[in-house]
């Protein structure tokens, strides 16, 4: 059909009956600038389409922007509408307000934590755990040694996948990466659970995680380790801290 009937609604019935998915013609886009628009955001605007990883990386690219000092504050959000031709659909929302420490107490703001180090990587991962598991253990472990601050003994350690057979390897991987770290894991629970639908969990994981944690002090050698792994190897980590006095480190 091509973008006319796209395009005629959008004339018709407004912007908002548009689903960018659905027009391919059309920037992917169209739906975050809308809303930037509408809120007078003036940094940037940029949609993530990975399947599984993609609120992970709104979270990843907001950080370092604000680190770098293109933005003040930066909206991350994921979004899982219904998926056109499948009955699998999460069809929720979650959405984290980033900002460096200062900007929060002048406005007021509830602190929940600290968002630290991200890493977005493909692997190699072989289907067959005797394989792939030890290779991709050290590759790992090579990583997260990046991204975790010194002093971290402990991690709770959130897994969400997609619907691969290459999960399980990469859970166990993982665990592995931990322990030759010396750094102790503690599976939270919703780590072993079905497979997610697109890219609402991961970042409801990162959400529930700094809701947990609370205002207190915390123990400085703990943290949550989130990761995400989408179906053609890509693995996102995100290591959160509650209770800290800064959201960016």
């Amino acid at each position: 059909q091509g973008p006319r009937p796209t395009f005629r609604r959008q004339i018709g019935e407004g912007l908002r009956f548009v689903d960018p998915m659905d027009a391919t013609h059309m920037s992917v886009n169209l739906s975050a600038g809308h809303v930037s628009i509408h809120n007078g955001f003036k940094a940037f605007n940029l949609t993530c389409t990975s399947s599984i990883t993609g609120g992970m990386e709104a979270l990843l690219i907001a950080r370092e922007q604000i680190e770098s000092g293109r933005a003040a504050m930066a909206v991350a959000g994921a979004l899982e509408g219904p998926l056109p031709g499948t009955t699998r659909n999460e069809c929720s929302s979650v959405v984290l307000i980033v900002e460096k420490a200062e900007t929060a107490k002048l406005r007021g703001a509830r602190i929940y934590g600290y968002v630290g180090q991200s890493m977005l990587n493909v692997y190699s991962v072989s289907k067959d755990v005797h394989l792939g598991r030890g290779r991709l253990a050290g590759r790992l472990a090579r990583d997260i040694r990046e991204l975790l601050p010194r002093g971290i003994a402990r991690v709770r350690l959130h897994f969400v996948h997609g619907p691969t057979a290459i999960s399980a390897v990469m859970m166990e991987a993982l665990l592995d990466a931990l322990s030759i770290l010396d750094v102790r894991a503690a599976i939270a629970g919703d780590a072993g659970k079905g497979p997610a639908d697109g890219c609402v969990a991961p970042l409801n994981v990162c959400a529930a995680s700094l809701l947990a944690s609370g205002e207190g002090a915390g123990d400085e050698e703990e943290g949550s380790l989130i990761a995400a792994a989408g179906p053609d190897g890509e693995l996102a980590l995100q290591f959160l801290k509650g209770g800290c006095p800064a959201t960016i480190g």
